[in-house]
């Protein structure tokens, strides 16, 4: 019996890789340390050893995938959601949750090896040229950032519905203790397992670690440090990437050009040019360029996304230089900007980012007003109910919006964003399907915040899981109705967001108007940010009250 996790309907079928990039460049130990934190001994996996360690960096790559280049013959579809080793995971949430790992491996290990994703693992990436409605273009290319207590496959509904529709998402697997468990260094196919055991690590809690000096203890020193940790691994992935992606491979190569990237648990990449490793060797040059352009469209229209502590790794690296090269190279070099235009931010956490802001970080690319690279990134941001409920967090998230709606004239400025009353949204009216016949329908009250550059929507009823696969866990009753419906909402407004036959200029050069956006935005039911109380009453117990936005399951709030 199998569980197969909510499918996707889009034109391209998936396909699910996992590579990882052991850091070997990092020869210097004090480049591979972010903080000066340390695991205390009673702490499993790596006890009295520096915390937060960079050692290698691994995501699943969710692609278009060519399930039929396998000699014709259709490949096996369906990867498992828990990571392996499953015995590990489960490890790891068990000390997430500080519950004994022997009640949750015995309530959870069996259902847990059920759950299927609906990907193709390890299939070959899809020829872009192969696609004529695609018109000879490249992927594009998505970069996603999980939350704390989450892993690389825990959003693979909304990185697959991405992928399904013409993209490359790689979802990062954080190394940063952010995670349940990951093994610190992966294993290499094709090369002979160690005989020790892998070296791993949990979920690492506040109270995990200790801190050498009072700079550390300052308020959220483990989360501020993790968000170094995780700016780092993601400019070094989009680099090798990059790199690989951007290589080809000479007819009789027996390596690949860029050998310090493997799979984990997929094809091979030692004695390519052997007739026995054909296999393996289709599924690299699928991905390698074959043409005068690469595949994945690296070079530019790059999108960064994240839930939760994701979401504040999303805000953290628009807001902040790129981090510094190992000591190996140039004296105080920097890390090549990723090309972002777009990002999108679920339920972001903003407690461990600086205050005031972020605000964007504009990189001096050009001297040519304008210029492609030079502009502020789009960003677009979805609340649960709850995370607008949290008035101070919301307070601050808002002002963070506007404050982006400025744009790059003011994206340097280190002032708090001062409140605005008036202006136009790029992505449409505050009431967009709204019609003349709507007379009794009275405007918001409240200012506008969404404009040119940032949006911010909250979606009623849904939680801070729904943007994940586990509102999605339960296949049956209400719970699951609402998870699809919360999944499917949110996968069509981040499709709309990111499609590419978008963007013409606004009347005034501002910003742009993303007309799929607005007409997908148009489609949902939108209300007011007007709040009731509801009645908690149970038997036997004091009546209980609970606030929450006036509105149905699923209708939306455009602030």
């Amino acid at each position: 019996m199998v569980f197969t996790l909510y499918d996707i309907h889009g034109p391209h079928p998936v396909g699910a890789t996992t590579f990882a990039i052991p850091l070997d460049e990092f020869t210097n130990p004090d480049d591979r340390i972010i903080g000066e934190g340390k695991v205390k001994s009673n702490i499993p996996g790596r006890p009295n050893e520096p915390a937060l360690k960079l050692e290698e960096v691994a995501f699943t790559a969710f692609y278009p995938a060519g399930v039929k280049s396998d000699g014709g013959k259709r490949l096996r579809r369906g990867l498992g959601w828990i990571p392996k080793p499953v015995n590990g995971t489960l490890k790891g949430y068990a000390h997430f949750s500080k519950w004994s790992y022997w009640i949750v491996n015995c309530l959870l290990h069996f259902p847990a090896s059920l759950i299927k994703i609906p990907v193709y693992p390890n299939a070959p990436l899809l020829d872009p040229q192969s696609v004529p409605e695609f018109n000879g273009a490249s992927w594009p290319l998505v970069l996603f950032s999980h939350g704390l207590a989450g892993n690389r496959l825990n959003y693979s509904h909304i990185c697959a519905r991405l992928a399904s529709e013409g993209r490359v998402v790689l979802a990062f697997e954080h190394k940063d203790g952010s995670g349940p468990y990951v093994q610190n260094v992966s294993p290499v196919p094709g090369r002979p397992s160690s005989s020790h055991p892998p070296e791993y690590k949990l979920y690492l809690h506040p109270e995990d670690v200790l801190w050498n000096t009072e700079y550390d203890k300052s308020k959220f020193p483990l989360r501020r440090n993790q968000l170094r940790f995780r700016r780092s691994e993601i400019y070094l992935g989009y680099a090798h990437f990059k790199k690989f992606v951007e290589s080809s491979l000479e007819s009789d190569a027996d390596v690949l050009p860029h050998p310090s990237l493997h799979t984990v648990d997929g094809p091979s990449a030692s004695s390519l040019a052997s007739p026995s490793h054909s296999k393996d060797r289709n599924f690299w040059l699928s991905w390698l360029k074959s043409g005068s352009k690469p595949k994945v469209r690296v070079e530019r229209d790059v999108a960064l996304a994240g839930h939760s502590f994701g979401g504040a790794t999303v805000l953290d690296i628009l807001s902040t230089p790129p981090p510094l090269l190992p000591s190996e190279y140039e004296g105080g070099k920097r890390f090549s900007h990723i090309p972002i235009t777009h990002a999108i931010v679920l339920d972001p956490w903003m407690d461990p980012l600086t205050s005031p802001g972020p605000i964007p970080y504009m990189p001096e690319v050009s001297s040519v007003p304008g210029e492609k690279g030079s502009e502020t990134p789009r960003l677009l941001v979805i609340n649960s109910e709850g995370f607008t409920l949290w008035d101070e967090h919301f307070d601050r998230l808002k002002e963070v919006v506007k404050g982006w709606n400025k744009g790059p004239s003011q994206s340097q400025s280190l002032e708090p964003p001062q409140p605005e009353t008036t202006g136009s949204n790029g992505f449409g009216n505050a009431h967009i399907n709204q019609t003349d016949d709507d007379e009794d329908t009275k405007p918001s009250s409240h200012p506008p915040i969404s404009g040119p550059y940032a949006t911010l929507i909250t979606l009623l009823r849904a939680q801070h899981t729904s943007f994940s696969d586990f509102g999605v866990l339960v296949p049956f009753g209400r719970l699951a109705r609402e998870g699809k419906l919360f999944l499917s909402t949110t996968g069509d407004l981040l499709s709309a967001f990111l499609h590419e036959e978008k963007d013409a200029e606004s009347m005034d050069g501002s910003g742009v108007e993303n007309e799929r956006f607005v007409e997908e935005l148009g489609k949902l039911t939108q209300v007011d940010l007007q709040m009731e109380d509801i009645n908690l009453h149970k038997p036997d117990s004091e009546t209980e009250w609970k606030k929450r936005i006036v509105g149905e399951v699923g209708d939306v709030v455009l602030h």
